[in-house]
Parts: C-alpha cells; structure tokens; sequence
C-alpha cells in the first residue's frame, strides 16, 4: 500500500515468510497543518491509514493452530456439496492474499450451498471477530450452532464468543445444556461457573466448580477459581481454603501470582498475598538471568508480558497495604512495558491516593485509551469523573493510538538519509542497560544501528535489584524528512523470533 499527498505518505508492505507474518508500516509527515482545501484529501487519507493499521490478516492452516479449541475447529467435516467445498477452498486461497471481502463472500456462498456446513459457519465468524462485526459474529455462529446444534466444538465456540462479547446469560445458558450433554467434562461444568460467577449468582457458580473438582480433584486451576467465587460471595474462610489448596497442589508463579491477586483485590490476608507476589516477582525475574537474543524461546518471548503482571500484582497488594512508594514503583513499570489498561487504572488509584490529582487524571485517561471496551472501564470512567477531568476525546480513534505510540518512542540522530526501516531486538538488563542488540528483518541500510541505539534514552524501567533481564522488539524507522525513531512493541504484540 502506497499513499502519497502533498502533506504526508503511507507505505505498508505484508509477506509470509519462515511461517510469520511481516509488516512494514512507515508514516512521514511532510506538513503539521493542512489546508483547508485539502481537508477532504487528507481525511480519505487519514481513514485509509487507520484502516490499515486495523487490519487483520487470516491466515489458515490444517495442521496447526494457536488452541485446541481452533485445531478442533480445523478437524471438523467438509461438506459433500461440491458447490459449498468449490466456495470453501476460493475462501482459503484467497485468505492467503488477505483478501477479507473476497473470503467473506466465498464463505457466504459456501454455506448458501450448504447450510449444514458447520466448519464453513465457524470460519466465517471467526472472521467477522478478527474484523470486529461482532454482531454479525454472533448471529453467524448461532447459525452454525443450527447447522450442527449437537456438536460439542460448535457449541464450545459459540460459548466462546458469548464470553468475549459478555453475553454471560446467554453463555451460561448453552453451557447448562453441555454439562447436561457432557456430565463428566470438567471443564464445562469449570466454564460455566466463571460464567455464573459473572453473572454474580456465586452460589450456583460454587455449585458448577465443586462439580468440576469432584470430576478432576487434582486440578489446581479448579480450587482457584472456587476461591475467587467464594470471596466475590463474602464467604472469606471458604475462599482462603480453597487457595491454599490450590496453592498446595501447584506452587508455581503463576498460580503464586493468581492467589495474591485475588486476596488483594478483595482486600482479604493482604501479608499473605504480599508474600505470594515477591515468591512469583522473585521467580520470574530470577528466571530472565540468563536470557540470550541469539537464543530465545517462547518462554523469552512472554516474559514481559508475565513480568509486567506480576509486578503489577505485587504492586497492587503494596498498594492495598498502604505502601504507596513500593506500589508506584511496581505499577509504573508494569504500565511502562504492557501499556494495558489495568495497570494505568491501579497506578492513577495509588496517585489519587498521595493526592496527584492531575497525574491520578493522566493516568486514568491513559487506561480509557488503552481499553479494548468500553464496558471494561466504566470504574475508571467514574473515577475520572470524580476528580472533575474530563476524558481524552480520541480513546478509541487515531489520536488514542498515536498517543499510547509516542509513549514508547524514541528519537535517533540520523542513520540513512534514505527512507528504511527495519526490527531488533533489544535486551535491556540490571539498572535499565541496554546489553544486547539484534537485527531481526528489514532495510540492510539499519542492520549497523546498534550505536545509535545504544545512546538512545529508552525509558526501561527496573522497579527493584533484582537480576533481571528484559526482552523488547520495535521498529527502527528512518526518513529523509523526518529523521529516526524507534518505536517498541507491547509484549502482547511480539509472538515470533523472526
């Protein structure tokens, strides 16, 4: 895609090679200030760009995926109508080219030939989520649960997305009728106590979790949902009880982490939740000391999305407790890394606190813009009120997304007077040091950047001594007019070492 007008240019570029995705996007603004009369240009320009930066691409495959659930989905029938299996496969191939319309309609005629065609349906409002027309998602996959009302994936995926789009009753609904189906499948009868749970009929929702441990007693996972159901039911000693055996049965970090969150979050054995979130900090940053860019793993790769919610559990129990340095310290990292919405919300909670009004304000307008949902942040919306301030107009439009992108930007000195671009890694260590620099694909123009990238200011926040190591990727963009930036990644968005 090539966009070019007199006040600004867009260049993006898609390929699939070694099974990843590669995108390159470069952004150079040639004017600060539009002419009126090229106000309607620069608005088709302006939605052309967030159109592509809102892009999905579908990539299909038969012998793997990213969940059971979607390979379950991958496994299901073909039709025996050779009119529906001709429109199936056009979808595939065109998907290949990400080519959404094309692959929409082809669907559509594919399930117009056959409308018992199950695997069709599903694929089709897979894309529809990935497009998000989540009303059309929804009512296409009550289509596909007509089309084969008895099968369990098709009733698990629709269950899915009911839960995404928080259509708990009508989720918990399907699901009393799967356990019904599948008496002895701990997990549904798991799945809809989280469903019953959120719909806060907590007594029920003990019910389903109690059957499911009664089905797999062993499964940690399943005494720790019991006593986060307990605990939003105000019966505290249950809840404590059923952590401790989650906490016997699994002492990991992860369930470490998930057992402090939940104490915290209802203000219950606060020391003790304190102290479960150092062991899972403590874990996981001792587990990053020997991280090396010519070696990662997948491990590697998620660590900063665990890291970053661990210190923000650990964040929050200090908060919780009073500490309000220790927790500042721990929640400004976490936001600094993941950018999510949760964390913006708890640092602004502690500011509010110590009486920073206006960077309470920042911050909670920082997690409106982070938000996926808006549903998801009426709490914070409401806080936010409290405090007189208003909201930032653009949470959900380019001037959000700009916004969040210049926090994890850096300016370079110039590298190429050329226009280039190209990724890296970088692996920052103790005391925020960047120690490693890897180029991962891009210009040949900015494989020599790692001066430049060691005298840049990055903003790596370590809130404590501990030995840890951590993982970014971002872009190096470099332009004739504009000069270069680097522009780091969220973890959420860095799934592959190419």
């Amino acid at each position: 895609m090539d966009l070019k007008e007199d006040f600004a240019e867009y260049h993006a570029s898609y390929s699939f090679a070694r099974g990843a995705l590669q995108t390159v996007r470069t952004l150079v603004v040639k004017q600060h200030e539009v002419p009126l009369d090229k106000y309607e240009t620069y608005k088709r320009f302006a939605m052309a760009v967030a159109d592509d930066y809102a892009r999905t691409v579908v990539l299909f495959s038969t012998s793997s995926s990213p969940n059971s659930l979607q390979k379950e989905v991958a496994n299901l029938p073909y039709s025996d109508n050779s009119e529906a299996m001709q429109a199936f496969n056009d979808a595939v191939n065109q998907a290949r080219s990400g080519n959404i319309p094309a692959v929409i309609d082809s669907l559509n005629r594919a399930v117009k030939a056959d409308p018992h065609f199950a695997r069709a349906w599903l694929l089709l409002a897979g894309i529809y989520v990935t497009t998000s027309r989540h009303e059309m998602a929804l009512e296409t996959f009550r289509r596909a649960r007509e089309a084969d009302p008895d099968d369990s994936v098709v009733n698990r995926a629709f269950v899915s997305a009911l839960m995404d789009q928080q259509e708990y009753q009508e989720a918990a609904s399907v699901l009393q009728n799967l356990v019904k189906s599948e008496p002895g499948n701990s997990d549904m009868f798991s799945a809809l106590g989280g469903a019953l749970s959120l719909l806060k009929r907590y007594d029920e929702a003990a019910g389903a979790v109690e059957s499911a441990i009664k089905l797999a007693p062993d499964h940690a996972r399943l005494y720790s949902q019991l006593g986060s159901i307990y605990m939003h039911g105000g019966k505290q000693d249950q809840a404590l009880e059923a952590f401790a055996k989650a906490i016997d049965l699994d002492s990991s970090p992860e369930m470490l982490n998930s057992v402090s969150y939940e104490m915290a979050d209802a203000g219950q054995s606060l020391p003790l939740s304190l102290e479960y979130a150092k062991k899972a900090v403590r874990a996981e940053e001792e587990s990053t000391a020997q991280m090396k860019l010519a070696d990662l793993s997948e491990k590697d790769l998620a660590s900063p999305s665990v890291l970053s919610a661990y210190w923000d559990t650990l964040g929050w129990a200090y908060f919780k407790l009073g500490e309000l340095d220790e927790a500042a310290k721990y929640l400004s990292a976490a936001w600094t890394i993941s950018q999510n919405y949760i964390n913006a919300d708890h640092l602004g909670q502690v500011y509010e606190q110590e009486h920073k009004k206006d960077e309470a304000a920042r911050m909670y307008r920082l997690a409106l813009i982070a938000s996926p949902k808006l549903d998801a942040t009426k709490e914070t919306q409401e806080r936010l009120d409290r405090l007189g301030a208003s909201a930032n107009p653009g949470r959900f439009g380019n001037a959000g997304r700009e916004e969040l992108s210049k926090l994890r930007t850096v300016k370079l000195p110039s590298i190429t007077s050329e226009s280039a671009s190209a990724e890296f890694f970088l692996l920052f260590g103790p005391g925020s040091k960047l120690q490693e620099i890897q180029f991962v694909s891009g210009s040949e123009k900015l494989r020599s950047a790692d001066r430049a990238l060691s005298a840049a200011s990055f903003e790596v926040p370590f809130p404590d001594n501990g030995p840890t190591r951590l993982l970014r990727r971002g872009v190096l963009s470099c332009s004739s007019i504009s000069g270069c930036t680097f522009v780091l990644y969220t973890p959420d968005m860095v799934r592959s070492r190419n």
